[in-house]
């Protein structure tokens, strides 16, 4: 059997095993690898089942959003070809490869030339990670909302019980309290509203021969 990553073209093998970055066999993989530093040698593979001319720089980015109490990760692969063209069809395919092919190593990109070649991936990678990082983002606010929404509705309830007590005074503190409850309530939102958002490179691999 095969193994993709992502169809390509929405074009499915009956044959083929999609693996997506939820798999458990890829997510162990992604969650196994630490931030790749800078500076750090990358090194120069031959991987069979590409086209002719496949030749420039793959890589691997995770995108994080947090907030307090929620963090949520995405992950997408990036290649830089030699002549400076973004292909994603080919990031996706090497990808691929990978989870089933060894590549073959025979070299690497060290010192100040890896470094060149990590910070010029990385700012391709700020821009064709951007749709993630939106979807992220996306997704925390609507956490949020649904979050607000449910505690509107208790504070509501709660509001609603205690205008049914029958003695003043007591009704009167008790309002009083969930108010100062529902206020803190309102800061706290706030607080989770700030959200810190990162971009990582877990991966890097020079396909072809090297620069």
């Amino acid at each position: 059997q095969n193994t993709t990553f992502q169809p390509i073209g929405g074009q499915v093998d009956e044959t083929d095993v999609q693996l997506t970055i939820e798999s458990p066999r890829v997510r162990s993989l992604v969650d196994a690898l630490d931030v790749w530093p800078v500076g750090r040698t990358i090194p120069v593979a031959q991987l069979s089942g590409l086209p002719d001319g496949i030749t420039g720089t793959w890589s691997l980015w995770r995108v994080t959003v947090s907030a307090p109490d929620w963090e949520r990760q995405g992950f997408f692969p990036l290649f830089v070809h030699r002549d400076g063209r973004v292909l994603a069809p080919t990031a996706r395919r090497i990808w691929d490869l990978l989870l089933s092919n060894q590549p073959v190593v025979h070299g690497e990109i060290a010192n100040r030339e890896a470094a060149e070649v990590a910070q010029s991936s990385h700012q391709a990678a700020e821009t064709q990670g951007e749709a993630l990082h939106l979807e992220l983002r996306q997704a925390y606010k609507h956490y949020l909302t649904r979050l607000e929404e449910k505690k509107a509705y208790a504070f509501a309830a709660r509001q609603r019980a205690l205008e049914r007590l029958g003695l003043h005074e007591v009704r009167q503190h008790r309002l009083s309290a969930l108010q100062q409850e529902r206020q803190a309530w309102q800061e706290d939102l706030q607080r989770r509203s700030r959200s810190v958002s990162a971009l990582d490179p877990l991966l890097f691999m020079h396909i072809g021969e090297a620069y």
